[in-house]
């Protein structure tokens, strides 16, 4: 993926925009993709992960995978942040046919924006936020299993 070029499956009319990646030279552990649309809401985002088999929180997980974060923008949409060992390892899973076949397959205008990443540090492994809650901040997140009797 290179900085400011669109990525279209001809089975797609509407293309992946790509923004320009930073052109510093990074020594990063970690590269992140940024993934907003303006159009995806929880159950499209829901739909987009069941199609790619990861709706289950202890599916396997891609190889390089670190994280995966998603949630509803201020402004509308959706945001996911997705975090991976390299860019390598992104790249090959998101030019997999599992992949590419839905998001890509789906028509959803989709912005994708890779970023190096300098500093990553996750506290707890949280396998499902409890939606009744809010999330207010690290001390809001509570996981079901935790917050069961």
């Amino acid at each position: 993926m290179t900085g400011g070029a669109q990525v279209q499956d001809h089975a797609s009319p509407r293309p992946i925009k790509l923004r320009e990646r930073p052109t510093k030279a990074w020594s990063s552990v970690a590269y992140a993709f940024i993934f907003e649309s303006d159009v995806v809401d929880i159950d499209g985002y829901d739909q987009l992960m069941k199609g790619i088999g990861r709706e289950s929180l202890d599916a396997p997980s891609p190889e390089g995978y670190i994280a995966h974060v998603s949630g509803p923008r201020a402004q509308g949409g959706w945001r996911v942040v997705d975090v991976w060992e390299s860019e390598q390892a992104a790249n090959a899973f998101y030019s997999s046919p599992t992949f590419t076949d839905v998001v890509t397959g789906s028509g959803v205008p989709i912005d994708v924006a890779p970023w190096p990443v300098h500093r990553l540090e996750i506290d707890r492994t949280l396998r499902q936020i409890d939606r009744k809650r809010p999330l207010l901040g690290v001390a809001g997140w509570r996981s079901r299993a935790a917050s069961a009797p």
